[in-house]
């Protein structure tokens, strides 16, 4: 065998054990799979760690989810998030926009939640202000309410008075949301204050 062959033959050999590594080294794990008791320990200090940034569904309906009913997951993370269910209201508010289409909306986007009909014509032309608000701000801003928004800082396109028709997906709080016409410029402002000015 002459040199030649030789070295080919190793560089082939080479080729080969790095192809296998490649194909099957993924399996060479030398750690130990993690038990059941690991898994759900890593699993409840990340949600210990994560309910400041809780926004998820109402905490009443907690208990509906199995979930839940794990008695330290419970002891954890419900009275968190139902301490900031009932964080105060304060007359600030973010505020966004939507379209009256189906993938912002339902599968009846022109009907809002207090049953009201979405004219486009009128809305195209200004003639309707309606809004949504998040569902913690029902008690306060009812169906049929005019609220004023007064944005703090940035663009004031938006300032004005609107009527509350429509309610927001269940993960926002302390939202109000500009009924809008498709094409319109969208925006988003995060310090606005509202204030209730009668009932229509």
């Amino acid at each position: 065998m002459t040199k030649d062959e030789k070295r080919d033959d190793r560089l082939m050999f080479t080729l080969t054990v790095m192809f296998m590594f490649c194909l099957f080294g993924h399996n060479l794990n030398p750690d130990k799979p993690k038990s059941k008791e690991q898994r759900e320990k890593e699993w409840l200090e990340g949600a210990i760690a994560s309910i400041g940034k809780y926004d998820g569904p109402d905490p009443e309906a907690i208990d509906e989810c199995l979930l839940w009913e794990e008695p330290a997951v419970k002891k954890t993370i419900k009275p968190a998030m139902v301490a900031q269910k009932k964080k105060k209201h304060r007359g600030r508010v973010t505020v966004t926009q939507y379209n009256p289409v189906v993938l912002q909306c339902d599968e009846d986007p022109l009907v809002t939640a207090d049953n009201s009909k979405i004219d486009l014509k009128k809305l195209e032309r200004g003639q309707i202000r309606w809004v949504a608000v998040s569902r913690d701000l029902l008690d306060k801003y009812s169906y049929g309410n005019i609220i004023e928004l007064t944005v703090v800082k940035g663009n004031k396109r938006i300032n004005g008075r609107y009527i509350v028709h429509d309610t927001m997906n269940p993960r926002f709080t302390n939202r109000v949301d500009i009924l809008t016409p498709v094409g319109a410029p969208m925006d988003i402002w995060s310090d606005v204050k509202i204030r209730k000015i009668e009932e229509v």
